[in-house]
């Protein structure tokens, strides 16, 4: 499970993202946390792409977090 610590730092950034959506991505594909991100986006989880490069940010600080912020980072690049 996600560290306190990680979890505090993506909470000031999206508020409304639970450590359980964190473990929701990181359970996924990248194809399926691509439309985790936009359903989270939709829900207003995280305001836009932009907030998800942030996350995405505090993630790789993780080893264990670092794929998925890898594949999130990828799918702002290429999505846009």
């Amino acid at each position: 499970m996600i560290s306190d610590d990680v979890l505090s730092q993506i909470a000031a950034i999206a508020p409304n993202l639970t450590a359980q959506d964190i473990e929701d991505l990181r359970a996924c594909d990248p194809t399926q946390v691509a439309m985790l991100m936009q359903t989270y986006q939709d829900m207003g989880k995280v305001a836009d792409r932009g907030v998800w490069l942030k996350i995405a940010a505090v993630l790789e600080q993780v080893i264990m977090y670092a794929p998925l912020a890898s594949t999130i980072i990828t799918i702002v690049e290429v999505v846009g």
